[in-house]
């Protein structure tokens, strides 16, 4: 592809200067979804997300003593789902086979992330040391990536 060419989901606003397309699937969702079980590992990735939620489970019941504890939950949650989301296609919900885990595991994953980050940074800001700018900086990223954990789309 062209360097200025990308394609993906549509998750927001589309950029200024950007052309987007739209695609849709016509045809009966069983063709679908057939075609998806076998362009996709979606058995394979419906497991891991089934043992993310027994971990997301184990890690949200016992509650982090520390900050540093709640540091440390936390990049085992991130490491867990990057290992899942990173393989995935991320397809739209109504496409997934019925009962699919992803929504429940990506929903699982902000509530769990957003529920370990007010002791979790305590702990980041007590061992990275940043100047103001920095800080102001991280803080902002930080608010972006809460705000996106917090909507469930």
């Amino acid at each position: 592809m062209a360097t200025r060419l990308a394609f993906g989901p549509a998750r927001g606003a589309v950029p200024e200067g950007a052309v987007a397309f739209t695609a849709h699937a016509d045809g009966a969702r069983a063709d679908l979804a057939e075609l998806l079980a076998q362009a996709f590992p979606l058995e394979a990735l419906a497991q891991d997300y089934h043992a993310f939620c027994a971990l997301e489970q184990t890690i949200s019941a016992r509650p982090a003593a520390t900050a540093k504890m709640a540091l440390q939950a936390r990049l085992v949650l991130t490491h867990a789902w990057r290992r899942i989301a990173l393989r995935a296609p991320r397809l739209p919900a109504h496409v997934l086979p019925d009962g699919y885990p992803e929504p429940t595991a990506r929903a699982a994953f902000g509530r769990a992330y957003l529920a370990l980050c007010p002791l979790g940074e305590k702990y980041e800001a007590e061992i990275l040391s940043m100047d103001r700018n920095k800080l102001s900086d991280r803080t902002r990223m930080i608010a972006d990536r809460r705000a996106a954990l917090s909507d469930p789309s």
